[in-house]
């Protein structure tokens, strides 16, 4: 046995001494209870067997460690033998790979050879593509200069499409927004008209509806009058019936409290009788589940016993086995390690016999030489079948040896499973029948248990019967005081009902009477408003008649405007058309040429790519190679350093299976001594175990009985706690109610016959006040007054808007009929000034429309209204109220128990511990019950103790302030309602006069402006100069140097046809010429001209009003278009605006810069040999363009004017492409040969050249050559 240690042996005497002095001082506890002493001796035997535990548990790691060194010292071993083989292996495939690295360095080294005779071969494949691109590159120039020129003028032409479209979106967009205010006109017109009728519809209407909800709200007073008088009554008999239910309501109380306290009594009984069947349902299961246990324990036990049977023999046989295996294995090791050393010298001797060898054949020939030659190759021989035999041998152990390994493994991790399991079982044997033995010792305290559990139910089912039958008389008196309280509370109830129903009506007629007059006052506010609506729309049914004339000639003009922009865009497109077309012929040239630059580029770049990766693919053959060398170089050493690494290892596994035999050694002494420990522990954890069992056992039942001891206290004090509390909440609820219900009804009382006051008053002060207002005769005659001067004033404008314009439109179309005879032509230079000039226009003179504020506006007093509704509406909400229970209790802060019938003598054998327990229970029961019942009574007591009091002291303070309100209303409305109703009296003489105003004097306002638009217009004819355009010959021209029209780079003046229709000059006055439109092929000097001193009475023709100037390079056939705007002077309020437009095409200009390179000295013949050849020489005519987008060809023809009888012309005519572009050049050549055998030495030839373009001779030029030989 193991003792324990000197610290251990101290603290072991310490805690005893300690448990002793804990024996003494509850030594009053019988010892079926008694935890505390049994408790030391428990904690005694667990220090014991705990102790003993750390020790065995020591010697099992020291166990464990020894086994795991064990185990990664053979594998260390097995690692060591494995690598000696990867070793070997790795040798013979470095040999094998030197012989196959020095195949491949031959092999690349002839492709190298073949790769640099292709590339010699490509390198002149790219120089003969390189030219031919830089010939196609030159003939490539001129045609994209052409395709570039063209582009420019297509995307110049778009810019202009773009512009009209934008212009045409731009007028489209004016002429629809005009045209929907024209649309919106009329429609306003109309539903005008409409409105205008469905107000004189609605305003009889309304009357009408004012009439009979006054009517209505006179009958609604009788009523509630009537309702008011019933309400005292019903009031009565309610506080009768109230004082009835109280005492039905305290007998009830009480017989539920006599009841609830029996209920508390049979509660702990119940709870008891539960208690006593579940400690007897879990003293059966626990006795049950010990029997069990020593069951499965003793199966358990014989189970161990079978299984160890067998193992000791097992044991032996794997000993035996693994020994005869080791020694196998060490025999076949030394058989390979030997063959594996000869191999070695064999392999050595080959390669000293291939030194010889090479040495040998490098001698001279001979006899001798060849006899060594012949016995080295013998030698060689027997040297390569011994190292076949070896190889046969080593192959077959490296096979053996693994498999013999992996059997010896085997069976060693067998033998130590097995020593294991051996252990286990012996350790697990030992424990179960110590298991065993404690669980039998435990039986009989089980069983006593049950009888104890059985006696406890007996005595409480016995207990609860007595109270159940004293609980069924409590509930049928219970029941018979319900019937008597809800008999009562009943006829309460119907009478509060009745009494609710008929003030519910008071409220609902007071309500109806508080709408009908809101619906009154809104339905006078509509009348009111109908009123000035129909004013209003009968003066805008005017406004748009006369508006609508001008808005139908602004839509006109806008549709003229966008019909020329269309006729413009056609034009453009057109030319857009014919330049597109061209771009495709020009793009398809230069495509072509593009391709095929782009062929023999792609061609040019696939010779270098494949020049590129035939060079790079030497480059990494010759990388290649060097890896080769440097790899054979590299294995050879490889070689070396494996033959070295073997021998390390084979002493390294000497040294290891020393470590392991001594680590053997120790593994089973280490073994021994955990046994003994792991035993010796185990007999002190079965001491420990019992004692914790007694400990336990005492420790519950004590918590059992001192639990019962404080709910047998708590029991008693719940019930003895429930009844006071309950008087004391209703004392509370009716003390709070009493003072919040009280002040309440106060305050909201004397708030609701106040704001009473103020609507009757508000009632009566706008229906006398309104009444007085609309008969005042004196506001009705104000109004016809100023509305019969507006009249008249819309009698004047009205002619003068419509028909003072129709006197002016007749008299001026019967004076331009009369166009004048005289004719004179002026230059715009002559006429022109900068000259300023003020409008003479004749503008209508502003008008106002008469209006009235608005007539819907609130009362001052409405203000005072919503105000006491609001305060009403504060004081009704709970918080302010305080109405609901919850805002108003407070928890008792001191609750006195009252102990005197506290009865603690039940309890477990009188125990000091558990009577305190009762008295505690009892404290904690009486205040939980004492609370809980005093919130529940003031909760469901005070809501209605508050009602009643809050609506005495209502009807108490309802009266004194309901004059007040009266009379406060009455005095504020009745001002503002006679106010209001003076108002529509006003308006009503207003309307009356207005319309009076107009109807008297519309006619003859109409004549006198009509009678003054032509006198008007007379006397500007005969005092101020009248412009008009010439149609016959609005605009003419005049080119400038051009013969044949509008050709590039041409200009010329416009002129203008003008006609003064007036009986004098212009004067100071202007006639103001704008260029508003013009295509982009034009430029103009300036965009706006001023002309004045137009003679009277006269057609006047002004030349040089612009200079304009076509562009050089605009395409022939192109449009040249131009809008210009003539705007007259002032006549009788308005421009007179007209716009004349020009349209022509542009013609080819054909001028261009030639130049002519030809021989002034030649020779005749040249010699070759002995014969005269006889020579041909070119005149080249070289042309540069002067401008863009000249079409077609120029011709060149050549006539002999001397040496005919010397020279012929091979061509006669050639033709040249046009440059195309400013700056650009193209050329044509004429080719004369002498004649055979002529004599032209010092004759001088003549030739004459002719340049045309289209028929057109543009220049001539005679050309002088003289012959040398």
């Amino acid at each position: 046995m193991y003792e324990v240690s000197k610290a251990g042996a101290l603290k072991l005497l310490f805690l005893t001494s300690l448990m002793g002095a804990s024996g003494v001082a509850n030594a009053s506890l019988p010892d079926e209870i008694d935890f505390r002493t049994y408790g030391s001796i428990y904690e005694q035997s667990k220090y014991k067997s705990q102790s003993a535990r750390a020790e065995a548990s020591e010697a099992f790691e020291r166990l464990a460690a020894t086994i795991s060194a064990i185990e990664s010292t053979q594998d260390a071993i097995q690692a060591s033998e494995d690598n000696i083989q990867r070793n070997i292996s790795d040798i013979d495939s470095l040999d094998n790979q030197i012989v196959e690295l020095s195949r491949q360095i031959k092999d690349l080294t002839a492709q190298n050879d073949s790769l640099f005779s292709d590339i010699r071969d490509l390198k002149s494949e790219v120089s003969n593509l390189d030219g031919q691109i830089a010939n196609n590159e030159d003939r490539l120039r001129a045609p994209k200069q052409r395709l570039n020129d063209l582009n420019i003028r297509f995307d110049e032409l778009q810019r202009q499409r773009s512009a009209l479209i934008n212009e045409k979106n731009e007028f489209e967009g004016y002429l629809a927004k005009e045209t929907r205010i024209l649309n919106a006109m009329i429609g306003d017109l109309e539903n005008l008209r409409r409105i205008r009728e469905d107000i004189k519809m609605r305003m009889p209407e309304r009357v009408r509806k004012i009439d009979l909800l006054k009517d209505g709200n006179k009958k609604l007073v009788n009523r509630v009058q009537s309702l008011e008088a019933q309400v005292a009554g019903k009031q009565a008999a309610v506080n009768s019936l109230e004082q009835e239910v109280k005492p039905a309501r305290q007998a009830l109380r009480q017989a539920k409290s006599q009841r609830d306290a029996l209920k508390a009594e049979v509660g702990p009984l119940i709870k008891r009788e539960s208690n006593a069947r579940s400690a007897l349902s879990s003293a059966k299961k626990a006795l049950k589940s010990n029997q069990d246990e020593i069951q499965s324990a003793t199966t358990r036990i014989t189970a161990l016993e079978n299984q160890k049977g067998s193992l000791p023999g097992q044991i032996e046989s794997l000993r035996n086995t693994i020994s005869s295996q080791e020694s196998d294995l060490a025999s076949k090791k030394a058989t390979q390690k030997a063959s594996q050393q000869r191999m070695n010298q064999a392999r050595n001797e080959q390669r000293a016999l291939a030194v010889e060898f090479r040495k040998i054949q490098q001698m001279p020939d001979s006899p001798t030489k060849t006899q060594k030659l012949n016995e080295l190759k013998a030698k060689g021989q027997a040297l390569t079948e011994e190292r076949k035999a070896l190889s046969e041998v080593i192959r077959k152990l490296r096979m053996e040896i693994p498999a013999l390994e992996k059997s010896l493994a085997s069976n060693k991790t067998s033998l130590t499973s097995k020593t294991r399991t051996l252990a286990t079982i012996n350790s697990q044997l030992q424990s179960e029948k110590t298991k065993k033995q404690n669980l039998v010792s435990k039986t009989a305290g089980l069983k006593a248990k049950v009888q104890s559990a059985k006696a406890e139910l007996e005595s409480a089912v016995a207990a609860l019967g007595n109270k159940k039958t004293r609980l069924a008389n409590l509930e049928t008196k219970v029941k018979a005081a319900q019937d008597v309280f809800d008999a009562k509370n009943s006829e309460l109830t119907t009478a509060k009902v009745q009494l609710r129903k008929v003030t519910d009506s008071i409220e609902k007629a007071r309500a109806r009477i508080k709408s009908n007059i809101a619906e009154i006052r809104k339905e006078e506010r509509e009348l009111e408003r109908d009123s000035r609506e129909f004013a209003k729309v009968k003066e805008d049914i005017r406004d748009v008649r006369r508006q609508i004339p001008g808005q139908e000639s602004r839509v006109a003009g806008l549709e003229n405007r966008v019909s020329s922009i269309f006729r413009e865009l056609d034009n453009v497109e057109g030319e857009t058309r014919t330049v597109d077309a061209r771009i495709g012929e020009v793009s398809r040239e230069v495509q072509s040429l593009e391709n095929y630059i782009a062929e023999l580029v792609s061609q040019r770049n696939s010779a270098l790519d494949t020049m590129d990766a035939k060079s790079n693919q030497m480059d990494q053959n010759d990388q290649t190679m060097k890896r080769h060398d440097n790899q054979i170089a590299s294995n050879q050493q490889s070689i070396q350093d494996l033959e070295k690494q073997i021998n390390d290892l084979k002493i390294n596994i000497g040294n290891l299976e020393i470590s392991l035999s001594s680590l053997l050694d120790d593994k089973q002494e280490q073994t021994d001594d955990y046994n003994d420990k792991d035993l010796y522990a185990k007999k002190l954890e079965a001491i420990t175990q019992n004692d914790l069992m007694a400990f336990e056992k005492r420790d519950s039942l004590y918590k059992s009985y001192k639990s019962q001891a404080y709910n047998l206290g708590e029991d008693q004090g719940f019930m003895q706690g429930q009844e006071p509390g309950e008087s004391a909440g209703f004392d509370e609820a009716k003390k709070d109610a009493g003072v919040f219900g009280a002040k309440n009804g106060d305050i909201i009382g004397k708030l609701s016959g106040y704001l009473k006051g103020l609507n009757d008053g508000k009632e009566a002060g706008n229906t006398q006040g309104y009444s007085a207002g609309v008969n005042s005769k004196e506001d009705y005659g104000a109004g016809y007054e100023s509305g019969y001067a507006v009249g008249l004033k819309k009698a004047k404008d009205e002619a003068k808007a419509t028909d003072y314009p129709m006197g002016i439109a007749q008299m001026k179309e019967e004076l331009l009929k009369d166009v004048p005879g005289n004719q004179i032509s002026v230059d715009s230079n002559m006429v022109t000034e900068s000259l300023s000039f003020k409008s003479a226009a004749i503008s209508a003179e502003s008008f106002a429309g008469f209006g009235i504020a608005k007539s819907d506006v609130e009362s001052a007093i409405d203000k005072v209204i919503a105000q006491t509704e609001s305060e009403i509406e504060y004081f009704e909400t709970p918080k302010v109220a305080m109405s609901e229970a919850n805002l108003v209790y407070e928890s008792p802060s001191f609750i006195p128990v009252d102990s005197k019938r506290l009865d603690c003598s039940s309890v477990y054998k009188n125990v000091r511990d558990f009577i305190a327990a009762c008295e505690s229970g009892f404290g904690d029961g009486f205040k939980t019950s004492f609370a809980a019942s005093h919130r529940d009574v003031f909760f469901s007591e005070y809501s209605g103790l508050f009602k009643l009091e809050k609506e005495d002291a209502f009807t108490k303070a309802f009266s004194t302030r309901e004059k007040e309100g009266f009379d406060e209303a009455y005095a504020v409305v009745f001002k503002e309602a006679k106010a209001r109703g003076g108002k529509v009296a006003y308006a009503n003489g207003y309307d009356n006069g207005d319309s009076d105003g107009y109807s008297e004097n519309i006619k003859s306002e109409k004549e006198k402006a009509f009678a003054q638009g032509q006198a008007d217009t007379q006397d500007f004819f005969a005092h101020n100069a009248v412009i008009r355009v010439d149609d016959s010959k609005a605009i003419s021209v005049d080119l400038e140097k051009s013969e044949k029209g509008f050709e590039q780079g041409a200009s010329f003046d416009v002129n203008l046809g003008l006609v003064n229709f007036g009986k004098a000059s212009s004067g100071e006055k202007d006639t103001i010429v704008s260029v508003v439109a013009s295509s982009s092929n034009v430029v103009f000097d300036t965009n706006v001209k001023k002309l004045s001193g137009l003679s009277a009475r006269a057609k006047v023709n002004v030349t040089d009003v612009f200079k304009v100037k076509i562009k050089d390079s605009e395409m022939p056939g192109s449009p040249i278009k131009f809008d210009l705007q003539v705007t007259s002077p002032n006549e009788i309020g308005e421009n007179v605006t007209k716009v004349v437009s020009f349209s022509e095409k542009v013609t080819v200009n054909p001028e261009v810069k030639s130049d002519l390179k030809y021989g002034k000295e030649v020779n005749s013949y040249k010699r070759r040999w002995f014969k005269k050849v006889w020579l041909t020489h070119d005149v080249k005519m070289v042309l540069e363009g002067l401008r863009a987008n000249v079409p077609g060809e120029y011709k060149v023809t050549a006539e002999i004017l001397e040496g005919s009888k010397h020279v012929t012309l091979e061509n006669s005519e050639v033709k040249i492409t046009s440059p195309g572009a400013k700056g650009q050049k193209s050329e044509g050549i004429i080719k004369y040969k002498f004649k055979k055998d002529t004599d032209a030495k010092d004759e001088t030839l003549s030739f004459k050249l002719t340049l045309s373009y289209d028929s057109e001779v543009l220049k001539t030029e005679v050309i002088k050559v003289k012959v040398d030989k």
